[in-house]
Formats: C-alpha cells, structure tokens, sequence
C-alpha cells in the first residue's frame, strides 16, 4: 500500500510541477472597460477573420485603450487560434452624428467610403489598414457595400509605415468570405 502513495505522491508532485512550468492558456473571451454590444461586435469580427488553417479562435482578449463607449473608442485586441498561433492589433471605432452618412463632417473616422463597418486591424499601421480596407471595398465581386458586417485587414509578416502584406477578408451578411492578400511599398 506504501507503494501505490509514493506512485500516487509522485504524480501529483509531477502534475503540480507540470502546471508550474507551462500552465495552459486560458481559452474563453474577455473584455475589459467596453461596452457590451461593442465587445460582442469585435469578438464576432475577430472569429470570422480567423485565418485559413488556424482552427479558429480558442481565446480573444479586448481591452479599451482609451475611454471606450458604444460612440467611440479604441481597444487591443489579442486572439490565439486553435494552432497556436496569436495575433495582437488594435481596433478603433467611431459612430457618425447628425444628419446624412456619416453625419455633417462626412464618414466616420475608421470607415472606409463605401464601408458601413471599421475594419479590424492586425498588426498594422492605422493609415495603411484604412487604405487597404478601402481597397478591399473595390473588390467586392458585385456584391453590395450594404451588405459588409466585417472587414479584418491583417498583416502576416511585419508591417511598418514603410513597407508591409498580408490578407484581407470581407464578410458579407449572408456568411460569404472574400479573402485576398496584398502588400504596399511606400515610396
């Protein structure tokens, strides 16, 4: 019986160590200092943008990194696919006010001219991700701007205000996915 403890004993000391050493992430969604339907937006977004072959995304953190409301804000967001890969960005929105699109000073900040969504940005420079989400409204196959719930731009090397590629993916309402790459090169 003194056996079958010190096996016991042994185990649970080497399950204890293990969590020690690499404790396992933390799979789920959590966002801090945001509004709900705001949150629930990002989140919908980032799952949708998961890239070809990661197996989705196991966990997404969002946290505001200014003051965040339903009008206005700007927040990091970090998700981890299923492969283990992670990508970390930020994302900024804005609500148009008054009368007509995008209210008396034109679009909102962050959407694009055709684009009734801001763009989610990975790992890219403001300016450029603007850029290529307005391009990737060029590239909408015939189908209506009205129709767009969610545009990722993502940058899959290292992106500068220079130089960088990566990939795009426009989601249409009825679940179509227009994914396409690019790159740009300042001059």
């Amino acid at each position: 019986m003194s056996g079958s403890r010190s096996v016991l004993a042994f185990l649970c000391a080497a399950i204890a160590l293990a969590g020690c050493v690499a404790p396992p992430p933390v799979v789920g969604e959590s966002c801090r200092g945001l509004p709900a339907s705001v949150c629930e937006r990002i989140i919908d977004e980032a799952r949708l943008g998961a890239p070809p072959g990661s197996g989705g995304a196991v966990a997404i953190e969002i946290v505001c990194t200014t003051i965040c409301d339903e009008a206005a804000g700007e927040a990091r967001v970090s998700v981890v696919y299923a492969n283990g890969q992670r990508l970390d960005g930020s994302q900024g929105w804005s609500t148009p006010v008054g009368p007509g699109p995008g209210g008396p000073g034109g679009p909102a900040p962050g959407a694009t001219p055709m684009s009734p969504v801001t763009p989610i940005c990975i790992g890219i420079p403001a300016i450029w991700c603007e850029r290529q989400a307005a391009d990737a409204m060029s590239h909408l196959n015939g189908a209506d701007p009205a129709t767009v719930v969610g545009v990722v731009i993502r940058c899959t090397g290292t992106c500068t205000d220079e130089r960088g590629d990566g990939d795009e993916v426009v989601t249409l309402a009825d679940g179509t996915r227009l994914e396409s790459q690019w790159a740009y090169r300042s001059e």
